[in-house]
């Protein structure tokens, strides 16, 4: 639930009231109950009726707080008992954590029942000669009484599903709606849900009333006849209506009520919904709000509420050609790392329609097609100036001169040395012109200033990786030489120094642009296992979707996609492992970097050893799969996800599928290893405009829907 919420709500002065109010009444009912039990009993005449009394009084006082508490009790220890492999599920501090010793308070509550339990059989068994066992009678007796209430209150509170005592002050003094808002949405006051519902054009009504059905009560509000008049015209809305001019009414009227009601900003629904209002009456709070998500600065900020924000400002700056807006969408562009995120920049960008950004990000987002300067020299004539040195780079056809570029620290030199290399310098015409141990010095600098720095700018890598593979491609193609007898001027290096780069940052960068670089840079250089990484990639998350994590399913997927040589050669090298657990350890232990032959890759081996029905990770296999979702290799993480939904029966996976995969679906940079992560706990988003009672998260949908709005507006 929001803290903020929760906390101003613990803060208010009808809450001391109430806590006031219930101590006085408590003992209020503890006078009133003892003063009635003395007047009502009366005067016992004997002492075996005295001690009956007080013993059925200390017997119930001491028993009925335990055995109301008993299935609470049970529960906790049953569920320490699933949760628990290889050691004792009973133990001092399962005891220790129950309802009754959580803290110095309830264990002198619980000693005082004990000695009330004590005291009332003691009572009880005096009542006559203890020989005769009548004593026992009476107490066996009483606690007949005692049960039979039990079985009576407990009978009500589990099928009403509510507690003996109602000590909830939060719940107490809100209504149902209000419960309900705050279990699902995580805020009790919701004041612009209204507002929110009329700019999106009610297109996701049936998900505001579900999270905020509070605040989305229309019986209060003036504007409820329009909404009901919208609902009985139409339940779809074409793609362009909400969309429309900023003297259109409904705009304005909608920027109106934003600038009225308070804001939302840890809503993704909010933040969509201004990009529907006129920016001309909107507030200028409100505009600069949705720029503090560009730069991080708002205290709310998740990749929906970014995208949601950058599909906003393409909506409020459409067609201005803002060279401002667009500069800093392009900046994040560069620098993000969620490739949800940069798609929803780049369709912003064009929608706000400056020529030169809309040219410069439909040349870097098509990097292979490159052949021409002219959009980055748009580019830079804008921001340094005609005649910089930049713009004179982007004409150099001198390898040498593009090699010392490689160490500039400013990155527009080193992209357009990149561009220029990539476009001049990266044909089979060129590249025999130039002395090998040339080419072998530019493709070094590359790699070592630009694909091992972990610091650079994805556009750059992208680039850096196009020009290596386009020189790979075009020099030499490998065939029986290794990188132990290469020279430094055989050209074999550059196909060495491209497998070494393109296999590293396939498997480590969070890109999704660097990652489909690195691919091609393969496919150029005629690495020989690049098959072997398309069962780590959408279409295997796709197939286990529909078909589940069986061993079955697996091997068909690694039948179906390797060829049969490299498929037969794994397998067998699986298969001879006698203890596979120990054995993949070690490897993962002992490797230096990531190796060029899958054979001598322990997450591969491992993903061949899922596909064997018989094959197990030993006791505690939760230790062995959480070391490898720690790992960098997103080849690692996605295996590891596997293995959760391969033996997510047994107990230690499953509680991996239940704490640590929703955090990865969560905060997981790249998309294969977060879809997976989606597939492993069972659910996908689903319409974003699905049933009300459907508890699934629809942000994702949400913000995707507004992104494909927005393109269509602009294709228009």
């Amino acid at each position: 639930m929001s803290v903020s919420d929760f906390v101003l709500y613990l803060q208010r002065p009808v809450l001391q009231r109430l806590q006031r109010a219930r101590f006085y009444w408590q003992w209020a009912l503890i006078g009133g109950a003892g003063v009635g039990a003395y007047f009502l009993l009366g005067q016992p005449e004997e002492r075996d009726e005295l001690y009956g009394v007080l013993g059925g009084v200390f017997l119930a006082a001491g028993m009925l707080p335990f055995l109301l508490s008993l299935p609470l009790i049970l529960a906790r220890i049953t569920v320490k008992m699933l949760i628990t492999e290889g050691g004792s599920w009973f133990s001092f501090e399962t005891i220790r954590n129950c309802q009754f010793f959580v803290d110095t308070s309830h264990t002198l509550a619980t000693l005082a029942y004990a000695a009330f339990t004590a005291t009332g059989i003691f009572f009880l068994v005096s009542t006559t000669d203890c020989e005769e066992n009548e004593g026992w009678d009476v107490f066996a007796d009483e606690m007949a009484n005692i049960l039979a209430e039990i079985a009576v209150i407990t009978t009500v509170t589990t099928l009403l599903n509510v507690p003996t005592v109602d000590d909830d002050a939060t719940r107490t003094l809100l209504s149902r709606k209000e419960n309900l808002q705050l279990e699902r949405s995580g805020s009790l006051n919701a004041p612009w849900a209204r507002a929110v519902n009329f700019s999106l054009c009610e297109e996701y009504r049936s998900d505001m009333e579900w999270l905020f059905p509070d605040d989305m009560d229309l019986e209060d509000h003036p504007m409820r006849k329009y909404f009901r008049q919208a609902r009985k015209r139409t339940t779809t809305i074409e793609p362009t209506e909400p969309y429309q001019s900023s003297e259109e009414p409904r705009g304005i009227r909608a920027a109106e009520m934003m600038n009225e009601s308070a804001a939302g900003w840890e809503s993704p629904f909010y933040v969509a919904a201004l990009g529907r209002c006129s920016r001309a009456h909107l507030g200028d709070e409100l505009v600069s709000g949705l720029f503090q998500y560009l730069t991080g600065a708002q205290a709310y900020n998740t990749r929906f509420l970014t995208q949601a924000a950058v599909t906003s400002l393409g909506n409020l700056y459409f067609g201005t050609a803002n060279d401002k807006v667009s500069r800093r969408l392009f900046d994040v562009w560069m620098m993000h790392e969620i490739s949800n995120v940069r798609n929803h920049c780049a369709a912003a960008i064009n929608a706000i329609g400056n020529t030169v950004y809309v040219e410069l990000m439909r040349t870097v987002t098509d990097v292979p097609n490159l052949s021409t300067i002219a959009a980055v020299a748009g580019y830079v004539d804008m921001h340094e100036g005609p005649g910089g040195r930049e713009a004179r780079l982007l004409q150099s056809t001198d390898i040498l001169e593009l090699t010392t570029s490689m160490s500039s620290p400013d990155w527009v030199t080193r992209f357009t040395a990149l561009v220029a290399a990539c476009v001049h310098c990266a044909t089979a015409e060129i590249t025999s012109k130039v002395a090998p141990r040339d080419l072998v010095a530019f493709v070094s600098a590359v790699k070592t200033e630009v694909l091992d720095d972990l610091l650079e700018y994805h556009l750059v890598k992208t680039l850096g990786l196009e020009v290596v593979g386009r020189m790979a491609g075009a020099t030499v193609q490998p065939g029986g030489v290794s990188p132990n007898n290469a020279g430094p001027d055989d050209l074999s290096q550059i196909v060495f120094m491209a497998w070494e780069a393109g296999v590293s940052l396939l498997r480590t960068s969070v890109f999704k642009s660097v990652r489909q670089a690195a691919t091609r840079l393969l496919e150029q250089s005629a690495y020989p296992y690049l098959r072997i990484y398309k069962v780590f990639d959408d279409a295997a998350t796709a197939k286990f979707a529909l078909e589940g994590f069986s061993s079955e399913t697996i091997d068909s997927l690694l039948s179906s996609t390797l060829t049969n040589t490299m498929y037969t050669e794994l397998n067998s090298r699986a298969t001879a492992m006698k203890k596979p657990r120990h054995d993949l350890t070690q490897m993962y232990k002992t490797r230096e970097k990531l190796a060029f032959e899958p054979t001598l890759d322990p997450t591969v081996l491992l993903y061949f050893l899922l596909s064997h029905s018989n094959f197990t990770l030993g006791a505690n296999p939760e230790l062995f799969i959480q070391d490898r979702l720690n790992s960098s290799d997103r080849l690692e993480r996605f295996v590891a996800l596997l293995c959760i939904g391969h033996f997510r029966t047994l107990k230690g996976p499953e509680k991996l599928k239940d704490e640590v995969v929703p955090i990865v679906a969560t905060c997981e940079l790249v998309s294969t290893v977060r879809d997976l992560a989606v597939e492993v706990m069972g659910f996908s988003n689903g319409g974003c405009c699905a049933g009300p009672d459907t508890q699934i998260d629809r942000r994702n949908a949400m913000v995707e829907r507004e992104l494909q709005l927005l393109k269509d507006r602009t294709s228009t």
